[in-house]
């Protein structure tokens, strides 16, 4: 296996900061505005945005030649590459699942910075050098990528 850098190592953080923007907005709108149903819509749009930002708060993704490893404060998992067994995409590729028997490690689609992760949001050809590093080192274990749209609820186990 041969990856363009020894390791890509990136934080979770422009998820972190979205996710507690939309909160924030959506909060504001409830308070401001919202009457009804747009009310409860809000409000759970802002929960929703306010957990998910969380979730991914002090997470960090380090991939190297031989491993994939997710470190946060709920613990660290790492993943061999070459006990790689799955690979799961969630809806437009924002989350990521890798899966080696009982041991997965979840993701969220790596950024730079905010304005990367809005970029990729919008546009189709960014320039993604780690997402291709991380779906090609699973092609080289023969590990064939499949859709899923409950990635995104899926939680990384196995932790050491």
């Amino acid at each position: 296996m041969h990856m363009r850098r020894s390791a890509y190592t990136f934080t979770e953080t422009p998820h972190v900061i979205v996710g507690l923007g939309t909160a924030l907005v959506a909060t504001l709108l409830v308070i401001t505005v919202a009457k009804g149903f747009v009310l409860w819509f809000g409000a759970a749009i802002a929960v929703f945005s306010a957990l998910a930002a969380l979730r991914s708060l002090g997470a960090t993704i380090i991939v190297t030649g031989d491993s994939l490893t997710r470190r946060s404060p709920f613990g660290e998992t790492r993943i061999l590459w070459r006990d790689l067994d799955g690979v799961e995409i969630g809806p437009g590729c924002r989350t990521l699942l890798f899966r080696a028997g009982a041991k997965q490690v979840w993701m969220r689609r790596p950024a730079d910075s905010v304005t990367a992760w809005f970029k990729a949001f919008h546009e189709q050809d960014v320039d993604e050098d780690a997402l291709e590093q991380l779906l090609y080192m699973a092609d080289v274990q023969r590990v064939s990528a499949e859709q899923g749209w409950l990635t995104p609820l899926r939680a990384s186990r196995g932790h050491q």
